[in-house]
């Protein structure tokens, strides 16, 4: 299980030190990003996206803890991910105008593909756990892991698209 340390440690450096690049982003273009209707919402948003995956790694780096512990931190992580993503989002399109609410629902679709991830992680961790793991302390198996790894592919994805 060491090589799965290892890339929940590279996913936390690397989410971190994006975290910290997008604030000085915002920090350096924040009255640009404030003098546009909508924007204020979209710079919490990429804040959001790489804080969640940067706690998501952080507490699955936390040594000898059952399915239950991993299902409940993925899951809470991942809902309230969803829950601040949908109303940022929502108020986004209220104060959007009409030709730029396709291209954001685009845009909101991947960040909630992200959040659903964690959520499925969450859950899929509790009912592997639920199967007869929950007082264990044994990792659970690579198979398990997969669902973490795409709403780090999705994190990824967002700054290509912000980029361009």
């Amino acid at each position: 299980m060491n090589s799965w340390e290892n890339v929940f440690i590279g996913e936390l450096s690397a989410s971190a030190a994006l975290t910290g690049l997008v604030f000085v982003g915002i920090s350096i273009n924040l009255k640009k990003i404030m003098e546009n209707s909508f924007l204020p919402n979209q710079a919490p948003e990429a804040l959001i996206a790489f804080v969640s995956t940067l706690f998501i790694a952080f507490l699955l780096l936390i040594p000898r803890q059952a399915f239950l512990a991993y299902g409940v931190e993925a899951l809470c992580v991942g809902l309230l991910t969803w829950i601040l993503m949908t109303c940022l989002h929502v108020d986004t399109l209220r104060k959007a105008p009409t030709l730029y609410r396709v291209p954001l629902v685009r845009q909101f679709a991947i960040y909630h593909l992200a959040a659903f991830c964690f959520v499925t992680a969450g859950m899929s961790f509790l009912i592997l756990g639920a199967a007869g793991s929950t007082g264990s302390s044994r990792r659970p198996s690579s198979r398990t892991w997969r669902p973490l790894w795409i709403p780090g592919c999705w994190s990824w994805r967002l700054i290509g698209e912000r980029r361009s």
